[in-house]
């Protein structure tokens, strides 16, 4: 009975082991992320989710030194105006943002880290009507 209790146990630890292989290999790993040039989506299988019919593509980008910007582009109902709203992108001098209508371009400042900005998309009366979402990092050194 010890035997296949033993048995049981080593096909339940494989399973999971199995599980967590498979879940795992889902994800991008530090060492793809670093290969990719910059500018790029951090994760190119990443899902940008709208909101509300609001998006932006890449919604998230890398920043390094060779390449020190990179270009987003908006969607949302049309009719609709976006502005930019970021946390502390800019106050930090993270990066900075510019741009119109649905084309923006986001260029690498004199800081390194991380950060989001926010594009609000508001229709003729100022109405929210969604938000889209870019993470950026800027790793320049």
């Amino acid at each position: 009975m010890a035997g296949f209790t033993r048995f049981i146990a080593s096909v339940v630890t494989l399973a999971i082991a199995g599980m967590v292989a498979g879940c795992s290999g889902a994800l991008p790993n530090a060492s793809s992320q670093q290969a990719q040039t910059a500018g790029a989506p951090i994760a190119q299988r990443m899902k940008c989710p709208p909101d509300n019919g609001v998006s932006v593509r890449p919604c998230a980008v890398r920043l390094t030194a060779s390449e020190t910007s990179a270009t987003v582009k908006t969607r949302g109902p049309k009719g609709g105006t976006f502005s930019v709203r970021d946390n502390h992108c800019t106050t930090k001098d993270i990066v900075t943002v510019m741009g119109s209508g649905n084309s923006w371009t986001i260029t690498a400042g004199t800081s390194n880290g991380h950060c989001t900005v926010n594009f609000i998309d508001r229709d003729f009366n100022g109405k929210k009507l969604g938000v889209a979402t870019v993470d950026v990092a800027n790793v320049r050194s």
